[in-house]
């Protein structure tokens, strides 16, 4: 599997590295400058946003701290102005006689008188929520602004905390909900809980110093939450105020998923401590304080964005800084690329123009640098191929010509021989007619071959050639072939390279027809097909099979056997008309041979009506 993913690696590298090397000049300077950009960008972003980060977390932790000392004096002063509250309502005399006075039989007075006393002295303060004593004998007398409470265990004495109370000899602690042992008498909704943070301390007799009771004091969280939202409003802040069990008293909104509980339980044992927190793609700090005088904690959490809105405009500094750099970059990139590929491009363009057959001269104006060298070079290469290509044209026109002139002088001399005999035996017949039709036909035949030294001649007189010669054949083989055309009109009209059915029918006669020792059948068609003239030339003769038809083609039976004389047609055709397809044979074997010569209507030699 790794060997798999290795070698895909590999593979993909391979392919990635060759379309860079494909690309132009031009795309490969823009490449690697904005490779070179981009790389750039990014380590001066990085460097600054490192910079921009570390400043602006020692801002937002310095503030945090601040902001958590501020917190801790407030939450301080509450508690104590909640202490003094205590002690006035520990000192009042009502309340002290009624405790005085107190039975473990209900005394509905004392009940009353002390809890008037209650009202009166919580009715001055907006801090104060409720207020409850419970007296030795487990009476509780009260006062409250909220739902009211009873006391949820059997005995304050069974409280979690009460021995702690005890032993603080009138001093206070502060408890969450009372430490659990105050419930709501009615609730407002099943599963009501509203946190309020409590004071508890004993309630001593002034004059002698014995204790007739326990006073808890309950501060709503709502009254905390004013405090805090008052210290936190320009950050967008939450604060969470926690008991020393890590349980949250006190929290200004919930919007943020950030556990301030298992924060606190982490960053227990130390009096400070922070971390950066990200939730959906913001960033945020978390800082804890540990207040010593209580043993409570305050934690923040500041979004850092808030304090980065403050660097706003040095971030747009930078940023029209790292723009601009860059903007001037990629510029000077487009012009230095422009200085060596608009050359080049010409020069490419006139590249192109040679697979067209368009062979000119380059003129880029540059001085004598490398470009300018390319430029000469490439001139110099296009004037050797210039005399070239005319030298080769000229000695083509001449080899082709040559072979013309010698296939016209091979027009085979024992055929002219032969024809002269025939004429001598019709003579000595007395077939004067005959001898007259023979002679003409031969003229013709000559006549037209030779066409003045005309390498061109029409369809028309092409198959005229092919006429005559048949004709002289027919007085030699009179019984052996008969012929038959099929020649459209418009196709005479159109001009083909002479002498290119002659070998076809020939190698038909004497090698198709002749060695099946029976008469046979040759048909010549001319037709005009939408792209070319179509001609073709039939025979049911013995046929050959894939083999010999390579051979032909080839020119490999033209070495083997020179009677087959189709092979120099073949090449002719090919350089004359740049097509190799131009001559097709399809053969069989006992049942005949058919070429097909395609010549295109589009091109140099094609015109020709």
């Amino acid at each position: 599997m790794r060997m798999n993913v290795w070698h895909v690696s590999k593979n993909l590298l391979r392919r990635v590295k060759k379309n860079v090397l494909d690309l132009s000049i031009n795309s490969k300077i823009m490449l690697y400058y904005l490779i070179l950009l981009i790389i750039s960008v990014m380590l001066s972003s990085i460097l600054y946003q490192q910079v921009l980060s570390n400043t602006i977390s020692g801002k937002v932790s310095d503030i945090a701290f601040q902001m958590l000392q501020s917190i801790s004096a407030n939450f301080n002063s509450t508690i104590d102005i909640a202490g003094e509250y205590s002690k006035i309502i520990n000192a009042n005399e009502e309340i002290q006689d009624s405790l005085r006075n107190a039975t473990d039989s209900f005394n509905f007075y004392y009940q009353l008188k002390a809890s008037n006393a209650i009202s009166r002295l919580m009715g001055g303060s907006t801090l104060i929520t409720s207020v409850y004593i419970f007296d030795n004998f487990g009476n509780r007398y009260h006062a409250h602004k909220e739902a009211a409470r009873v006391l949820s265990v059997d005995r304050l004495e069974n409280a979690p905390w009460y021995r702690e109370v005890k032993d603080k000899r009138g001093g206070f602690i502060l408890r969450l909900n009372a430490g659990g042992v105050l419930s709501p008498a009615v609730p407002l909704y099943p599963g009501f809980r509203e946190n309020y943070i409590s004071l508890i301390r004993e309630v001593n007799d002034l004059n002698s110093q014995k204790t007739m009771g326990v006073i808890i004091i309950n501060i709503s969280e709502h009254n905390f939450e004013r405090i805090l939202k008052s210290a936190v409003s320009n950050y967008n802040t939450e604060i969470a105020i926690l008991d020393p069990q890590n349980n949250v008293a006190v929290r200004t909104g919930d919007k943020l998923d950030f556990n301030v509980g298992d924060f606190a339980v982490q960053s227990d044992g130390k009096e400070r401590n922070l971390t950066v927190w990200k939730s959906n793609d913001s960033e945020y700090m978390a800082t804890y304080m540990r207040i010593p005088e209580n043993g409570w904690k305050i934690v923040s959490i500041i979004p850092i964005r808030e304090l980065s809105k403050e660097s706003s405009e040095f971030n747009m500094v930078a940023i029209v800084v790292i723009t601009g750099n860059s903007l001037l970059l990629f510029i000077g990139s487009i012009i230095i690329s422009r200085f060596i590929t608009v050359p080049i491009k010409k020069l490419l363009k006139s590249m192109k123009g040679i697979e067209k057959g368009e062979f000119k001269l380059v003129d880029i104006k540059t001085g004598n640098d490398e470009i300018g060298k390319l430029r000469d070079g490439y001139n110099a290469m296009i004037v050797e191929i210039q005399n070239l290509i005319s030298k080769i044209m000229e000695e083509q026109k001449m080899k082709r010509k040559t072979e013309l002139d010698v296939l016209q002088a091979q027009i085979k001399p024992h055929f002219l021989y032969n024809t002269f005999d025939a004429i001598s035996s019709l003579a000595l017949a007395g077939k004067n007619k005959d001898v007259y039709a023979i002679m003409k036909a031969l003229g013709t035949y000559y006549r037209t071959s030779l066409s003045k030294g005309r390498e061109v001649i029409t369809v028309g007189e092409e198959v005229d050639v092919v006429v005559n010669y048949l004709k002289i054949q027919k007085y030699r083989y009179e019984e052996m072939f008969e012929v038959s055309y099929d020649i459209d009109e418009e196709a005479k009209s159109y001009k083909i390279l002479k002498l290119v059915l002659q070998p076809f029918v020939e190698n038909a006669l004497y090698h198709g027809i002749r060695p099946k020792n029976a008469s046979g059948n040759i048909s010549v068609s001319a037709k005009c097909r939408e792209d070319c003239i179509l001609l073709q030339i039939t025979d049911d003769g013995v046929g050959m099979d894939e083999g010999d038809v390579k051979k032909l083609t080839s020119g490999k039976a033209e070495r083997e056997n020179p009677g087959f004389g189709v092979w120099g047609t073949i090449e002719r055709l090919r350089i004359f008309y740049g097509v190799e397809d131009v001559v097709s044979i399809e053969s069989q074997k006992g049942v005949g041979t058919t070429v097909s010569i395609r010549i295109p209507l589009q091109g140099e030699h094609q015109d020709a009506k």
